[in-house]
Protein backbone atom coordinates (compact mmCIF):
# COMPACT_ATOMS: atom_id res chain seq x y z
CA UNK A 1 0.00 0.00 0.00
CA UNK A 2 1.21 3.45 -0.76
CA UNK A 3 -0.22 6.92 -0.60
CA UNK A 4 0.07 9.40 -3.40
CA UNK A 5 1.65 12.77 -2.64
CA UNK A 6 -1.83 14.29 -2.98
CA UNK A 7 -3.13 12.02 -0.20
CA UNK A 8 -0.54 13.12 2.38
CA UNK A 9 -2.50 16.22 3.47
CA UNK A 10 -5.59 14.04 3.92
CA UNK A 11 -3.65 11.63 6.11
CA UNK A 12 -2.28 14.52 8.14
CA UNK A 13 -5.82 15.87 8.67
CA UNK A 14 -7.10 12.45 9.71
CA UNK A 15 -4.26 12.00 12.22
CA UNK A 16 -4.71 15.49 13.65
CA UNK A 17 -8.44 14.88 14.10
CA UNK A 18 -7.91 11.44 15.62
CA UNK A 19 -5.35 12.72 18.09
CA UNK A 20 -7.45 15.77 18.98
CA UNK A 21 -10.81 14.00 19.25
CA UNK A 22 -9.49 10.99 21.17
CA UNK A 23 -6.86 12.67 23.34
CA UNK A 24 -8.32 11.15 26.51
CA UNK A 25 -8.22 7.66 24.98
CA UNK A 26 -4.55 8.14 24.12
CA UNK A 27 -3.82 9.52 27.61
CA UNK A 28 -5.42 6.57 29.43
CA UNK A 29 -4.00 4.06 26.90
CA UNK A 30 -7.41 2.89 25.69
CA UNK A 31 -5.75 3.46 22.31
CA UNK A 32 -2.56 1.49 22.82
CA UNK A 33 -0.29 3.26 20.38
CA UNK A 34 0.91 6.77 21.02
CA UNK A 35 0.31 9.74 18.73
CA UNK A 36 4.07 9.78 18.16
CA UNK A 37 3.93 6.28 16.69
CA UNK A 38 1.07 7.31 14.40
CA UNK A 39 3.07 10.33 13.23
CA UNK A 40 5.94 7.98 12.36
CA UNK A 41 3.66 6.28 9.83
CA UNK A 42 2.91 9.67 8.28
CA UNK A 43 6.63 10.53 8.27
CA UNK A 44 7.38 7.26 6.50
CA UNK A 45 4.95 8.04 3.68
CA UNK A 46 6.32 11.56 3.40
CA UNK A 47 9.81 10.13 3.06
CA UNK A 48 8.67 7.79 0.30
CA UNK A 49 7.80 10.92 -1.69
CA UNK A 50 11.06 12.72 -0.84
CA UNK A 51 9.26 15.18 1.45
CA UNK A 52 11.29 14.44 4.56
CA UNK A 53 13.67 11.94 6.14
CA UNK A 54 12.66 8.40 6.96
CA UNK A 55 11.92 7.96 10.67
CA UNK A 56 14.61 6.16 12.66
CA UNK A 57 14.00 2.45 13.13
CA UNK A 58 14.79 0.43 16.23
CA UNK A 59 14.49 -3.30 15.75
CA UNK A 60 13.41 -5.17 18.89
CA UNK A 61 13.11 -8.59 17.22
CA UNK A 62 15.82 -10.34 19.26
CA UNK A 63 14.07 -9.41 22.49
CA UNK A 64 10.43 -9.96 21.57
CA UNK A 65 10.54 -12.64 18.87
CA UNK A 66 11.56 -16.26 18.84
CA UNK A 67 11.99 -18.79 16.07
CA UNK A 68 12.13 -22.45 16.98
CA UNK A 69 12.63 -24.94 14.16
CA UNK A 70 11.04 -28.35 13.74
CA UNK A 71 14.11 -29.94 15.35
CA UNK A 72 13.80 -27.69 18.40
CA UNK A 73 16.72 -25.57 17.31
CA UNK A 74 16.69 -21.85 18.07
CA UNK A 75 18.56 -20.12 15.26
CA UNK A 76 20.00 -16.68 15.91
CA UNK A 77 17.90 -13.63 15.19
CA UNK A 78 19.95 -10.86 13.63
CA UNK A 79 22.98 -10.42 15.84
CA UNK A 80 21.79 -12.60 18.73
CA UNK A 81 23.88 -15.69 19.44
CA UNK A 82 22.39 -19.09 18.68
CA UNK A 83 21.06 -20.76 21.79
CA UNK A 84 21.17 -24.32 20.51
CA UNK A 85 18.83 -27.20 21.20
CA UNK A 86 15.88 -27.17 23.57
CA UNK A 87 15.28 -30.85 24.36
CA UNK A 88 12.94 -30.14 27.28
CA UNK A 89 10.52 -28.12 25.17
CA UNK A 90 7.27 -29.89 24.33
CA UNK A 91 5.72 -29.03 21.01
CA UNK A 92 2.05 -29.58 20.30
Amino acid sequence: MNLTPEQLPQMKNVLEGLIRDYAEDFDNHFIAESPAKLWRIYDYYKALHHQGPFPAVQCNAPWVSAVVGSRRHGPPLLFSPADGQHPGVAFK
